[in-house]
């Protein structure tokens, strides 16, 4: 951090250096440092191609969504084919209550990756917020497609199972959370749940 100082004081411009300081000061958790030298890597025309992307995370922590999504945007925008900001733009545009804007950002994101099972879980909680249970399992079937092991999805399938009165799958699906994350935040109420649901 000292180096790049140093050689920003000689050339406020060195668009470089202010990258790797925002870098620097994001993992120190100096994030609003961090924004202030990544605006003006981009400002300055960085080499690295993900300054913007840098920016909409640390704008994203920062409660910044509005910030967070014209940022993620500009990444996709200069760099199409890096396809991880899409998910990021999603969640933003879901802080910021896009919901509609949200879904179709999840289903390019799904549409364009084939091992991630997180844009099936937004989608799912999405249809889930819409009264539309039976495409919110579908989603949720298909991100367990992908990772057997995701927990949410196991979570919510075992309610949507539950309120079908199919409590043997859903007991199958919730014993299945508490097997792969026993520290779950709901597992007090799962546990008595599937006792319930067992009788």
């Amino acid at each position: 951090a000292t180096y790049f100082e140093q050689a920003i004081e000689r050339d406020s411009t060195l668009a470089d250096a202010h990258f790797k300081l925002g870098l620097i000061y994001h993992r120190k958790g100096l994030h609003e440092k961090a924004v202030n030298h990544l605006e003006r890597a981009a400002q300055y025309g960085t080499q690295f191609n993900r300054v913007h992307f840098r920016l909409g995370e640390i704008l994203f922590l920062l409660n910044r969504y509005d910030d967070a999504t014209n940022q993620f945007a500009k990444a996709i925008e200069k760099e199409p084919n890096y396809i991880i900001p899409r998910y990021h733009l999603g969640m933003s545009q879901l802080a910021q209550h896009q919901t509609e804007n949200a879904f179709k950002t999840f289903q390019k994101y799904a549409e364009l990756t084939v091992d991630d099972p997180r844009p099936y879980i937004q989608m799912g909680n999405i249809h889930q917020q819409k009264s539309e249970p039976e495409k919110a399992f579908l989603m949720y079937k298909r991100a367990l497609e992908i990772s057997a092991t995701e927990t949410e999805a196991h979570y919510q399938i075992g309610y949507l199972y539950a309120d079908q009165k199919k409590y043997t799958e859903a007991v199958k699906h919730l014993k299945m959370v508490l097997r792969l994350q026993p520290d779950h935040l709901d597992a007090i109420n799962m546990q008595q749940d599937i006792k319930t649901f067992s009788k």
